[in-house]
């Protein structure tokens, strides 16, 4: 039996997963022709355990799109790219007030490698 408090992760998880899916359907050229061809409607997710339907988009499958059909650009986008460990970078638009966000998680991950923001840093561009 699933406990209350896993069953309100699960609830969260669901709705805002929901929430991004509906919205890159309505919004985005490319996950709306994606799901499309790959047989997948948002109107399809009902609950947490029909996470599972949402077709997989691979780095593979964004590196064939322009990022004009996979993205929405904000006022406030700013251009950017994953660090290309692959040997193939991705361009994507992020919100400025994602960064915040993403530093926050950073800040988050060194304190458990007891890093601290005084050591030095090395960083590969």
């Amino acid at each position: 039996m699933i406990s209350q408090n896993s069953f309100q992760q699960q609830k969260e998880i669901y709705h805002r997963i929901k929430k991004l899916v509906d919205y890159s359907y309505s919004n985005i050229t490319f996950y709306k022709s994606y799901y499309d061809q790959m047989g997948f409607h948002p109107s399809q997710l009902n609950s947490f355990k029909d996470i599972s339907l949402i077709p997989i988009i691979s780095k593979s499958i964004l590196l064939k799109t322009s990022i004009s059909e996979r993205s929405f650009i904000y006022k406030d986008s700013v251009k950017k790219n994953t660090g290309g460990s692959s040997d193939q970078t991705l361009d994507f638009y992020e919100r400025l007030v994602a960064s915040g966000s993403e530093w926050a998680h950073m800040h988050h991950i060194w304190k458990k490698l007891h890093y601290k923001t005084s050591q030095l840093l090395l960083k590969f561009g």
